[in-house]
């Protein structure tokens, strides 16, 4: 059976079609769920369910999807709502997020993955060059009574990640969900 490089070609367009519209509407979903399901404990906590969009880009698209679903939703929510601001650290944490959970999540998902992709997401990324970018870069706040808040948001999120991840990948598989979908 021979395959006309015609053929071929229209599926490369299909394909790259179909990820750049996926990774817009996970941006989007980032978007919104930062924007409206985000709890904010004071100015110095904040509790996201982003974490989630950019797990589903890591599991479908690796480390640069995910990547770079972090930092586009960063940016177009800078160019949305321009009072918010724009910090470069916090956004490089976020896309260092993505690739953290796109090294660690792509092709395969169990439970030590998630304990690993979320430990180390929570602790390098929001505690260690979030906490540091508000203190030395930004100069929003002082470190220590900062790193009280961080630590007590870190020691939330660590647990409460591993479970929304373990029940959306593991018990749930929303993998073969999307697959049904199709």
């Amino acid at each position: 059976m021979h395959i006309s490089s015609n053929t071929i070609q229209k599926k490369k367009i299909a394909i790259a079609t179909e990820t750049v519209t996926t990774i817009a509407i996970l941006t989007a979903l980032s978007i919104i769920c930062s924007m409206f399901l985000t709890i904010r404990g004071g100015t110095m906590m904040k509790f996201s369910p982003t974490f989630v969009i950019v797990a589903l880009a890591a599991r479908r698209y690796g480390p640069l999807g995910a990547g770079l679903v972090a930092f586009l939703s960063d940016l177009i929510q800078f160019f949305m709502f321009p009072s918010l601001g724009f910090s470069v650290g916090i956004c490089l944490s976020g896309v260092l997020s993505g690739l953290l959970f796109g090294f660690i999540f792509y092709k395969k998902i169990n439970m030590p993955r998630i304990l690993l992709a979320t430990v180390s997401t929570q602790v390098l990324c929001s505690l260690g060059i979030t906490t540091l970018t508000m203190v030395y870069i930004e100069r929003w706040f002082p470190l220590t009574p900062l790193l009280y808040f961080r630590l007590l948001q870190t020691a939330i999120m660590i647990p409460v990640t591993i479970i929304v991840l373990y029940l959306l990948f593991v018990k749930i598989d929303i993998a073969k969900l999307t697959k049904v979908v199709k």
